[in-house]
């Protein structure tokens, strides 16, 4: 391709200077079209956006460096997954490669420039030349070196730990200092003035990790360390990588992409996170907080993440890096050495032996090695484990071994054997496993039954049913249904929502992305429960007794299986009232509504909860004409009151009517009724609604019928669910429930409830945790809703003492570009800054809200979240935005201007006092401050004096400033200010943190 672009003319050469770089740079903005060729010398962040971008917009690019290598400081994959994305838009680089003159062509102009760019490697003929060779600081002219302030290598100023230039008072922040992020910048700035007039109460270490972004297409970021620097400490970790195609939005989306996590073999921590596709700059930060506080892959999995969202691949992430602590190669191989391992130990436990774990390995080998060779091959190591009740294929075994051998021989000796067998050294169950029980007889090691049988295969059945196979367990799972169900119970309406936001509006493009995606769900689950030997029964699942399931299959035979343990994951189902005649058509309710194949004209939805919301919003905003019929007088009471408002003010712009306080009577087939053409008459009782679709969402109930609880004596409760404990126990037997048949109503709690069970029925291991109290929730409505921790209205309830700000989108550097209208509210503690609760209305609300609800749970501080670096141009500035409003306003300042004009007042006091080196106290100098302004000696201030007394100290305020200093201190709204509010505010008017007075 290079030939393409090499040119043979040769004519004067003129070393261009860079003023004529930006000269021909603003030109070709100018220009109408996109130039043909781009040369790029360096290979700097800049360099490979604008390579990328302009590739995008249809650009030749050649990109230009000198050195031999190239993108050092990104991990290996992220640097292959650019590499990949630029040669794609052909976009080509030229290694060791200098660039020596740069000249205009003859008849180059401004509007349509013309250059030959002379290289090592011949000459090329563009119309834009990019220089991207790095930044230097803008210290010129500023008389520096008089001072004596040090600048280093590209003109950077050179500063302490708290940005302190070692001469004077002078400190230096942002790029000129080498903060090369506007929000490291940021945080320099806070450093260096806490530096300079003292840091306050709240004092904090700044985050040591911080996020970096490449903004290319997609994103790719990262933070903490990347493979190739793990290995060059020589540390013991290891490495997953999570896929955007393994979540929900992934496969809905389409997008590519991918999460990377290094983590620690020893304890599990977090040392770097890797992620390149849409959003990664927004993933990233759960992920640099993560690296930054020592989090475990442990702490990960105890944290409910929406399931709708990309954030749900550190979930996917830390179960895998949980499976491979031990150093494992291959998941379905480490799950067979598993099975064998725990068979192993059941039938020492069941025979009370005393011979050692070791001895008893040492047993089944002789006894699999039929040969007495002292080696298993691939034949005999099938055959052992088919008589573990395990009927492995050629593939499988094939993996077995190559987990197991250490000498690449293709057959296991008997060291290899015990090794595979064993437990590392820092695993919970090793001291279980070397302790010595009784005689175990080698010719048995598993009955027929299970160890944990699982009813139910959605995203809770499932889990729990990995948690028990990943630690050797014999686990069968019963599904009555043809297909595994793998999606969570809301993705129909989740794949519609992403339809419409897609521009998918004609109905078999949304029935395509829901069967695409209800498909891809199922083969997920249907990989893994293969890769982890998950036995999958089809059939109805009853109860016989607390240990004994019978299993109908569909054919109407039947059979009792065994088990030591049961989980019940069977999920729930739409309330169906009786009055509502489901068998006419156009009647549908929130299970079978992805079942049309039509959009309506007119929809009516019976039921203003979330469920039904979010399919008025949806079918909305594709056309349809929408009535919400609600029996309460009031709806989404669970929403802060901010959240509420802009959700009724999204279904008001959509033309959605909410009929408040009125029921349904009855729903009859109106006139020219057919099956392909529905036309429904809906009685409210004032008046008949026609429509030609119907849909009834007025809650949902657990899926319990026909399980024979009663016989087993498991009790149900209100809407037939499951009643458990905190560790998911029905209190009978070894009987648990988990997900939405025991109330868990997201698939990740329902997730994380499966877990715990597991780790009560079989031992909770070493890393036990206690589960995040705070969860987020999200209402699927367009735009987003999210929230988690309180709302104003129960912090109100509880009478806390508690401010709250609000923050737009417009706030966020892409809010501006993007244009998305949206609001970030945060609740917090006055007394210590704690975050309470957070509320988010917009565009990726519900990936923005989990680091809201990382911070409610671990009790983090608004200063706290100061501290934390954001990548610019990401919505999670928001928080910094929020943050930094929170803590102006911790004196319970209500207007910023205003209370910063009393700081004045406060540090001339201050000053005052230190100038003059007096014995006075704050009070009393506060009180002589008061008599001087009071310059009648009325005991109050009018807006005159405070104007005068303002001017007095140098600061020149206008007649409504000044009023607004009124309003800001007067507590009785005397529209004046006497000596009570003038001592108040001097007290209060830090704007930050006010002390707790000593006892």
């Amino acid at each position: 391709m290079l030939s393409n672009v090499l040119s043979q003319g040769h004519g004067e050469e003129v070393d261009l200077a860079i003023g004529s770089l930006r000269l021909l740079w603003a030109s070709m903005f100018m220009s109408k079209g996109f130039p043909h060729l781009s040369i790029s010398p360096g290979l700097l962040y800049e360099c490979l956006e604008y390579a990328n971008m302009f590739a995008k917009l249809g650009a030749r690019v050649v990109v230009v460096e000198f050195a031999d290598k190239m993108l050092q400081m990104l991990d290996r994959e992220l640097q292959a997954a650019l590499l990949a994305d630029l040669a794609a838009n052909n976009v080509e680089i030229l290694l060791t490669t200098s660039i020596s003159t740069v000249r205009e062509v003859e008849g180059s102009i401004r509007g349509k420039p013309s250059l030959i760019v002379e290289t090592s490697r011949g000459s090329f003929r563009c119309e834009c030349l990019l220089s991207a060779v790095g930044r230097c600081g803008t210290t010129e002219g500023l008389g520096l070196e008089k001072l004596g302030v040090t600048i280093g290598r590209g003109k950077m100023i050179q500063v302490d730990e708290n940005q302190h230039t070692g001469v004077a008072n002078i400190y230096a922040v942002g790029d000129v200092a080498g903060g090369n992020l506007a929000t490291i910048g940021q945080a320099q700035a806070v450093r260096a003035v806490r530096r300079v007039f003292g840091s306050g109460q709240f004092t904090l270490v700044d985050k040591a990790v911080k996020p970096f972004t490449v903004w290319t297409i997609p994103e790719i970021s990262w933070a903490g360390l990347n493979e190739q620097e793990a290995e060059q400490k020589k540390l013991n970790f290891g490495v997953v990588r999570a896929d955007y195609g393994k979540t929900v939005r992934g496969i809905v989306s389409g997008e590519p992409g991918f999460l990377k996590l290094i983590f620690d073999r020893e304890n599990g921590k977090v040392l770097g996170v890797h992620i390149c596709g849409a959003q990664a700059s927004e993933l990233i930060n759960f992920g640099a907080d993560a690296v930054d506080s020592g989090t475990t892959i442990f702490e990960i999995l105890q944290f409910v993440f929406p399931a709708v969202t990309f954030h749900i691949l550190y979930n996917w992430a830390a179960a895998e890096a949980k499976i491979r602590m031990s150093g494992v190669k291959s998941l379905s191989g480490a799950a067979c050495w598993g099975r064998l391992r725990r068979s192993i130990i059941r039938s020492l436990e069941l025979a009370e032996s005393e011979v050692s774990f070791e001895e008893a390995v040492c047993a089944a080998f002789r006894t699999f090695d039929s040969d007495g060779s002292g080696f298993l091959t691939s034949e005999q190591l099938q055959d052992a484990m088919s008589s573990l009740g395990l009927q492995l294929d050629t593939a499988a075994i094939e993996e077995m071994i190559n987990e197991a051998e250490q000498n690449g021989d293709g057959v296991i000796d008997y060291m290899e054997f015990l090794a595979a067998c064993k437990v590392p050294d820092n695993h919970p169950s090793a001291q279980r496993m070397s302790s010595k029980i009784k005689k175990m007889p080698s010719t048995r090691f598993a009955s027929q039954s299970y160890d944990l049988l699982v009813l139910g295969a959605g995203p809770a059945g499932v889990k729990a049913a990995l948690e028990a196979a990943g630690r050797g367990y014999k686990v069968g799972v019963v599904e009555p249904k043809e297909c595994l169900t793998g999606a969570p119970t809301g993705a129909h309406s989740k794949c519609m929502r992403e339809s419409v936001m897609e521009m998918k509006v004609t109905w078999p493009e949304i029935r395509t992305m829901i069967s695409r995606v209800t498909a891809d769900a199922q083969a997920n689950a249907a990989r893994l429960l293969r890769t982890f030997h998950v036995d999958v029964l089809p059939g109805a699942a009853s109860f016989v007794d607390g240990k004994t399931i019978k299993l109908t299959d569909t054919f109407g035979n039947s059979s009792n299986i065994k088990t030591t343990a049961v989980v019940i994951a069977t999920g729930s189902k739409a309330n169906r009232l009786p009055m509502i005649p489901f068998d006419v058509p156009g009647v549908y309710d929130s299970d079978t509504i992805g079942e049309i194949d039509y959009i309506p004209r007119l929809m009516v939805v019976q039921g203003g909860g979330i469920i039904g919301l979010e399919y008025a919003n949806i079918f909305a905003k594709m056309g349809t004409k929408v009535i919400v019929v609600e029996f309460a007088d009031k709806v989404l009471m669970m929403l802060d009151g901010d959240l509420k408002a802009a959700l009724l003010s999204e279904l008001a712009a959509n033309k959605v009517d909410l009929l408040l306080s009125t029921a349904i009577k009855s729903i009859v087939k109106g006139k020219g009724a057919t099956r392909g053409s529905p036309v429904l008459q809906v009685d409210i009782g004032e008046c008949f609604l026609e429509c030609d679709c119907f849909l009834s969402a007025t809650g949902r109930a657990g899926c319990t019928d026909n399980l024979g609880l009663e016989a087993v004596g498991v009790k149900t409760g209100r809407g037939k669910m499951i009643q458990v404990d905190e560790n998911q126990y029905t209190g009978v037997a070894s009987i648990y429930a988990v997900g939405d048949v025991a109330g868990g109503n997201l698939a990740t709690i329902g997730q994380a409830q499966a877990v715990r069970a597991v780790r009560k029925m079989f031992g909770s291991g070493q890393y036990t945790l206690k589960d995040k109290e705070a969860k987020p929730y999200i209402v699927w409505t367009i735009p987003e809703v999210a929230w988690v921790g309180l709302n104003e209205q129960e912090a109100e309830a509880k009478g806390l003492n508690f401010g709250l700000v609000r923050v737009e989108y417009s706030r966020a550097v892409r809010g501006i570009v993007s244009g998305e209208k949206g609001f970030l509210k945060m609740i917090y503690d006055r007394p210590q800054g704690r975050v309470l609760g957070v509320h988010i209305c917009g565009a990726q609300a519900g990936e923005l809200i989990n680091f809201g609800a990382d911070a409610v749970d671990d009790g983090t501080t608004i200063f706290e979240i100061l501290q934390f670096v954001f990548p610019a141009v990401t919505y999670h500035v928001l928080y910094n935005v929020a943050a930094t409003e929170a803590k102006l306003r911790m004196g319970g300042v209500q207007n910023l201007s205003a209370a910063a004009s009393w700081a004045r007042v406060k540090t001339a006091i201050m000053k005052s006092l230190e100038k003059q080196q007096s014995q006075m106290t704050f009070e009393e100098a506060v009180e002589a401050t008061f008599r001087t302004f009071d310059a009648d000696g009325t005991g109050h201030l009018t807006a005159k004096q405070l104007q005068a007394s303002m001017r007095s100290i140098g600061l020149t305020l206008s007649d409504e400033a000044v009023e607004d200093m009124i309003k800001e201190a007067d507590q009785q709204s005397q529209g004046f200010v006497d000596y009570p509010d003038f001592v108040t505010i001097c007290r209060t008017c830090g704007m930050g943190p006010v002390k707790a007075a000593k006892a």
